[in-house]
C-alpha cells in the first residue's frame, strides 16, 4: 500500500512540474512573437532598365529616399 501512495505522489508531482514548465515555455514564446496587428513593411521592386530581375527594396519608417527614385 505504501508503494502505491509513493507512486501516486511522484505522478502528481510530475504532472504539476510538466504543467508549470509548459506554461512557462508558452508564455515566453508568446511574449517574443511580433505584434500580429502591425503593418507589414512596404516593398517594391527597383529595376535598372533592361534587367529582367530588379532589386527588392524594403523601406522602413523613417528611411531616407533612394537616389534616382522614379516616384519623386
Amino acid at each position: 500500500m505504501q508503494s502505491w501512495r509513493r507512486i501516486l505522489y511522484f505522478l502528481l508531482l510530475n504532472v504539476l512540474i510538466s504543467a508549470l514548465t509548459t506554461w512557462a515555455v508558452v508564455t515566453i514564446m508568446l511574449r517574443n512573437q511580433p505584434d500580429p496587428s502591425a503593418q507589414p513593411l512596404p516593398t517594391r521592386i527597383v529595376s535598372d532598365g533592361d534587367d529582367q530581375f530588379g532589386d527588392l527594396v524594403v523601406t522602413q519608417p523613417g528611411a531616407a529616399a533612394l537616389p534616382n527614385d522614379p516616384d519623386e
